[in-house]
C-alpha cells in the first residue's frame, strides 16, 4: 500500500509521469521554501509558541509555525472554508496537503520512484509492482526488473553479512580457546619454576 490518495476520478496513473493526488505521506516530499512562506501566511492561526524546548533559541518569546498537525476534517477544526466535511481523521501529512491545496498548491505523486521503510522489517516496492500498473510500458518493465534485482542482491547481501558473522564468531570462539591454553601452558611453565 502506498501513502496517499488520488484524486476523485483517477481511472489510471502513467508509471512515468507525475500525478496530481489530494493528499501524500511526507516521508520522502519536496517543496520549494516559497511553499512554506506561502502556507505560513494563509494560516497564520498556526503560529505559535513552543514551551517544551527552554533555550536560547526557543526562549518561549518566539513564535513558529506548526506546518503539520493533525485535525478532523470538519467546520469545528479545519481553518475556515477549507474543510471537505468528510469527518476524516488528517494525519499531519495529509492536513498540510489538503490545506496546500486549498491556497493553489498542487501535490503531486512521482509513481517512477522507488522507496522503502527500513524498520525492523523492509518495506519496498514500486508502483509498477503494485498490481503491475502500465505493465505494458517499457519504462515499468524496466523498473521491475530493477526491483527484483535489487531484491535479489539484498537477500544475496544479508546471506553473505550472515555467513561473515558466523565464521567471524567462528574464529572468535577458536581465538579464546587457543589463548586460554596458552594461558593454561604459561601457568604450569611458571609452577615448574
Amino acid at each position: 500500500d502506498f501513502v496517499f490518495n488520488p484524486v476523485a476520478g483517477t481511472k489510471e496513473l502513467k508509471i512515468n509521469e507525475p500525478v496530481k493526488v489530494l493528499e501524500i505521506g511526507t516521508g520522502f516530499m519536496m517543496a520549494q521554501r516559497n511553499v512554506f512562506d506561502k502556507w505560513r501566511e494563509a494560516y497564520p492561526q498556526f503560529h505559535y509558541k513552543p514551551d517544551h524546548n527552554r533555550s536560547e533559541q526557543f526562549s518561549g518569546d518566539r513564535y513558529i509555525h506548526a506546518y503539520f498537525d493533525t485535525v478532523i476534517d470538519n467546520e469545528a477544526y479545519m481553518p475556515m472554508g477549507t474543510s471537505n466535511k468528510s469527518d476524516r481523521y488528517l494525519s499531519e501529512d495529509y492536513a498540510f496537503c489538503q490545506l496546500a491545496r486549498h491556497i493553489d498548491i498542487p501535490i503531486h505523486l512521482c509513481p517512477w520512484m522507488k522507496l522503502g521503510h527500513i524498520g525492523t522489517y523492509v518495506f519496498d516496492g514500486t508502483m509498477a509492482d503494485l498490481g503491475r500498473i502500465d505493465s505494458s510500458n517499457e519504462l515499468a518493465k524496466a523498473h521491475m526488473e530493477q526491483s527484483q534485482k535489487l531484491r535479489a542482491a539484498r537477500i544475496k547481501v544479508t546471506e553473505e553479512t550472515e555467513a561473515v558473522h558466523n565464521i567471524e564468531q567462528i574464529e572468535k570462539i577458536k581465538g579464546t580457546r587457543q589463548e586460554r591454553r596458552k594461558a593454561l601452558r604459561d601457568k604450569k611453565k611458571k609452577k615448574k619454576r
